[in-house]
């Protein structure tokens, strides 16, 4: 006789019938022969304990309708006494557990179980259905997560579940870089649920989510709601504060948005985040100069200022950088570092920066701080929190710190003023922002000022280091002068240095003016002519009009 396939439809079926007929007062631990052969064929087909797949068996016929049962109703379905309900517990908990059961709470509290709707499809197609496999890739996890927060929208009795589903996923895939971020921030709760939402809308090319709705999800009560909410608007979330999100709106009662700042993107997509969103380069690079792309350039400093940037460059030096910070933190002091470079314009304080960080192999996040002040009430706000969300990621996926480069941040440092007006206001918020950011900073920060007088005495203590760029000593001025033009004779040179006292940043203007006649006319200029250049860089500076026309020198006039 031909042995029939196993059908695991048939198999169930004839296991609920002969419970239903048994009249023995037992419970069916202790089954009958016909019973163990189709419990231990179920067991086989599902690669499960004997135990295991009748309790599958019964729980399926419990919740065939899309219903749910409790425990008491199968333990009286199988005839169970007190003692044998521990048994019964155990393996519904790892039924659960590999996703083959679901265990809720209805409206009164009460612990119920119920099919999941991928099982029961598998059963009634005479599939064998398979416990769900957490270990996956990214993609998978994806789509994993995103029946999960489905369910868990759905029907808030599926919360705790969903939950703790979450939460396997994430401890299942500790190599995906956003489980990975979870387990190390030690993320939870609706911080997780709204992480693991925005990650999976990400996967779909979506950045910027809706903060009522994602909350909506995340929470079962709407005092819940309130208070998830307030705590968003202030940035008092784990998920804000370590920068991954930013809240886009103006007050409680605006239209509101989380929008994934830079760092939140690689955190959440990882390698793939450019191809997912479009971008083209990764992430962690954007905004960023890295030492090979800065150009080597010679600076010539007074006496003071060489000794104090010396400094600077040794202590920053990577050894000896990890050294201090290491030595700041035993004492319990910031370990952070904080620089002012400030004094006349053309005197070489950002150049000094780029080449602070080519010689100690530092990339740079460059801020021009004109460009965060923004029209609207509100932005600018947001584009420093930005500034300093953007370079703490640039930190953790960088080998050497790089450099915070505040450049001509005059608009910060300079005292606050009495509020008059809306941008009075504004900029007294920025700045802040930027104080309390400065209190916590953990890293290298660079601000550039020609601030001579006005400095707010609240970024006193701030700045660890405050260095004054004077204009070059007539000696020095020779130095540079040679330096950038170097077809004139030292005697020349020591000429021009000494009589004209012209920044480094003139001087670079004399030397491109130089270098412009020499290709136009075929000819280095001499003396005379450059010291005519010389003459339009120190007329224009002093008395705000030129002297003498700026600009292309007509033959006639040399």
């Amino acid at each position: 006789m031909k042995k029939q396939p196993f059908s695991i439809l048939q198999n169930i079926q004839d296991i609920i019938e002969i419970l239903k007929d048994s009249k023995q007062n037992k419970s069916a631990y202790f089954a009958n022969a016909k019973l163990d052969k189709l419990i231990c064929q179920l067991g086989s087909a599902m690669e499960r304990s004997e135990n295991s797949a009748l309790h599958f068996a019964v729980a399926f016929h419990l919740s065939v309708d899309d219903d749910t049962f409790q425990l008491k109703e199968i333990a009286a379905f199988l005839k169970l006494s007190l003692s044998e309900y521990s048994l019964l517990i155990k393996e519904l908990k790892i039924l659960v557990e590999e996703g083959l059961l679901i265990k809720e709470e209805n409206y009164n509290g009460k612990q119920e179980f119920s099919i999941t709707q991928e099982v029961r499809e598998a059963v009634f197609l005479d599939k064998i259905p398979q416990p769900i496999e957490l270990k996956t890739d990214i993609y998978g996890l994806s789509e994993m997560a995103s029946k999960c927060l489905q369910k868990i929208d759905e029907k808030s009795r599926f919360y705790s579940e969903g939950m703790k589903q979450l939460e396997k996923m994430v401890a299942s895939n500790p190599e995906i870089p956003v489980c990975k971020w979870i387990l190390e921030n030690k993320i939870s709760g609706p911080d997780m649920i709204i992480c693991m939402y925005v990650f999976t809308r990400s996967m779909n090319g979506y950045t910027v989510h809706g903060l009522r709705e994602l909350i909506g999800i995340a929470t079962t009560s709407h005092k819940d709601r309130i208070l998830l909410r307030k705590c968003f608007i202030k940035g008092d979330t784990p998920i804000i504060r370590k920068g991954i999100i930013k809240w886009e709106g103006q007050d409680i009662q605006s239209t509101d948005t989380l929008e994934l700042t830079e760092a939140g993107k690689e955190i959440c997509l990882g390698e793939d985040a450019e191809i997912i969103l479009g971008d083209e380069k990764p992430i962690s690079t954007k905004g960023l100069l890295t030492p090979e792309k800065i150009k080597t350039k010679n600076l010539y400093y007074n006496e003071r200022e060489r000794y104090e940037v010396n400094r600077i460059e040794e202590m920053l030096m990577p050894i000896r950088f990890e050294e201090v910070c290491r030595n700041y933190s035993e004492r319990n002091m910031p370990s952070g570092i904080c620089i002012l470079f400030y004094g006349s314009a053309g005197t070489g304080k950002t150049e000094s920066v780029l080449q602070l960080a080519k010689k100690t192999g530092r990339a740079i996040r460059q801020v021009d701080m004109s460009s965060i002040k923004d029209k609207w009430v509100g932005e600018s706000e947001k584009n420093v929190k930005a500034i300093f969300d953007e370079y703490r990621y640039a930190c953790n996926n960088a080998q050497e710190k790089p450099i915070l480069l505040l450049n001509e941040a005059d608009a910060i440092i300079t005292k606050r003023v009495s509020v008059e007006r809306t941008v009075d206001q504004m900029s007294n918020a920025i700045q802040n922002i930027f104080l309390e950011e400065m209190e916590k900073f953990d890293g290298i920060l660079i601000a550039t000022s020609n601030l001579q007088n006005n400095f707010d005495p609240a970024f006193d203590r701030r700045f660890l280091f405050k260095i004054e760029f004077d204009k070059p000593s007539e000696e020095i001025r020779a130095k540079i002068i040679m330096d950038r033009i170097p077809t004139i004779s030292i005697n020349d040179a020591k000429y021009l240095a000494m009589k004209y006292e012209l920044s480094g940043g003139q001087v670079e203007n004399v030397a491109r003016k130089a270098v412009t006649e020499l290709l136009l006319s075929g000819k280095n200029p001499d003396c005379s002519m450059i010291e005519k250049f010389c003459n339009e860089e120190k007329g224009f500076r002093e008395s705000g009009i030129p002297r003498g026309k700026i600009g292309f020198v007509h033959p006639i006039t040399k």
